[in-house]
């Protein structure tokens, strides 16, 4: 650094003059102060001229660090293989997503938690709250065409597996699914409990034994616009379960189910309008002892229990027709489903040499239908919901936010089920008796043997049966959708028995329940 010698003596001068007045200080005496000062000066430029030095042997040194640091970068980025991987990113839209903006990979989680209570009136059951569903799922597609998914219920003592499969969906003609799936079987049980019109499903769903989820394998897809098909070979030995040889199957055998849909209204353009017409087959080999025990739609008694069946090897043939017309916030929708079970039943047992088994054949019928009417009062469009044979997620035109105006959507819903299996007799715990006879009288079944239990007493042979095979059931509901993801219902079910039964000791003929949830779901 260079300073005009000059420039400098001026400059010292010029304050000194105005931070000491002249009359205060000698002549001398400031030009000694001045050569003190410039003094002073010099020697300030000799240590900034050193700094300087300093600095940039410092910041050659850096210089070389960095090369250094550099240098070894690209050693191991050679060692370990150069990266050209892409940007993940996250999304929220019905779950949590995350993925490479490439199509090679995307990882999505959802879950759902339904917390229900429901309070009975008209017998001794207990209100009760509840945690109807506590469910995680985590999906992993890959190279865009592969899926694997896996879903774990938390609500019951233990975890259990809902779906777990592995799926390729080369065409949208026919997409392959392997593992643990729900199988379709009508409308109502295809569409997800999530999106369900009321808290539970109708009386109808008792028809489907307990084999909604099943392993095996499946195709299904979309042949033609407004159509959709689903094939599935299963065990038919229910949700978690192999199939395994045993006294109640006498052969090996696998259930085949089938459904086809279509929607008229996708091929006339009518965009606001649902017209979906479907039916479903299913059959295969009962693989437990007797027809599944039914309960109402608040899930309060188990109001069906028929007896085991006696023979192996039992046909189990189940089917239904299905129906939806919507139109914009208006729907009304329909079941008819009937499982059927053939068999033969040793009558006569003898011994010895001469043994001999007469055989006795049945065919018992276990039917359930039902009817129902819904309206979007704050005027959503069911059309909006529904894809691929299904309705799912009612969107609110403006979502519930505090701070302004938006109340999220409300609909309402009647519903009427039936539920008749008369072709079975119905015989109590702890009774000997076989067979029954109906009262008609008095509406009562009379089992024609010694009974035993809280109901009847030792070698006593009347009284009144812990169960009835035919009901029927009304229920209104009323739902308020918050946001897409959140949503509050209410029902009430009134359901009639066509016989007295049990519960907790007290007798009668019906059950009035009122059920609400609060239900989350991502």
């Amino acid at each position: 650094m260079r300073i005009n010698h000059h420039f400098s003596k001026s400059l010292i001068v010029l304050a000194i003059t105005t931070a000491f007045p002249v009359t205060l200080y000698a002549q001398d005496d400031a030009e000694a102060r001045i050569k003190d000062l410039e003094a002073k000066v010099q020697q300030l430029i000799v240590q900034r001229a050193e700094q300087d030095k300093q600095i940039d042997v410092l910041t050659k040194e850096l210089v070389g660090i960095s090369n250094q640091v550099s240098q070894s970068k690209i050693v191991k980025s050679e060692e370990k293989g150069s990266s050209k991987g892409s940007p993940v990113f996250a999304t929220f839209k019905d779950g949590i997503k995350f993925e490479d903006g490439s199509g090679n990979w995307n990882l999505q989680f959802n879950g759902r938690v339904q917390a229900d209570y429901r309070s009975f009136s008209g017998n001794d059951q207990p209100d009760t709250w509840s945690i109807r569903r506590a469910r995680f799922n985590t999906q992993l597609g890959f190279y865009q065409n592969y899926l694997l998914r896996l879903e774990i219920d938390h609500s019951a003592a233990s975890t259990r597996l809902v779906n777990g499969y592995v799926e390729a969906n080369w065409w949208p003609q026919a997409k392959f699914r392997i593992g643990q799936f729900k199988t379709f079987k009508g409308l109502e049980n295809s569409t997800t409990d999530t999106y369900s019109d009321f808290l539970e499903r109708s009386l109808a769903y008792n028809t489907f034994g307990d084999d909604i989820y099943g392993r095996g394998a499946m195709v299904y897809g979309t042949l033609f616009k407004g159509s959709t098909y689903a094939v599935a070979v299963t065990n038919g030995t229910g949700q978690g379960n192999d199939e395994v040889l045993g006294t109640t199957q006498s052969k090996d055998g696998k259930d085949v189910t089938f459904r086809a849909t279509i929607n008229p209204a996708q091929w006339a353009g009518w965009d606001k309008a649902v017209t979906h017409i479907g039916g479903w087959y299913n059959h295969g080999i009962q693989a437990t002892a007797s027809a599944s025990a039914s309960q109402t739609e608040a899930r309060g008694v188990n109001f069906f229990a028929p007896a085991a069946f006696t023979g192996n090897s039992v046909d189990r043939t189940r089917y239904g027709a299905e129906t939806a017309f919507a139109y914009g916030p208006l729907k009304l929708q329909s079941e008819y489903d009937v499982s059927n079970y053939q068999g033969n039943a040793a009558a006569v047992t003898g011994s010895g040499a001469f043994a001999a088994v007469p055989i006795k054949a049945y065919d018992k019928d276990v039917k359930a239908w039902y009817v129902e009417a819904m309206w979007l009062v704050t005027g959503e469009n069911y059309a909006d919901s529904y894809k691929d044979g299904q309705f799912g997620r009612i969107l609110p035109k403006k979502s519930f936010e505090t701070n302004k105006d938006g109340w999220g959507a409300l609909e309402l819903g009647l519903r009427y089920s039936k539920f008749d299996a008369s072709d079975f007799s119905i015989t109590s715990g702890g009774c000997s008796a076989v067979t029954t006879v109906r009262n008609l009288g008095d509406g009562t079944i009379t089992p024609a043997g010694t009974c035993t239990g809280s109901v009847f007493t030792a070698s006593k042979t009347g009284g009144i049966v812990l169960g009835s095979n035919e009901a029927d059931a009304w229920t209104l509901g009323a739902k308020w959708i918050l946001n897409p993801n959140a949503r509050v219902m209410m029902n009430y079910v009134h359901t009639k028995f066509d016989t007295n039964i049990n519960v907790n000791g007290k007798l009668g003929d019906k059950e009035d329940a009122i059920t609400m949830r609060a239900q989350l779901d991502f």
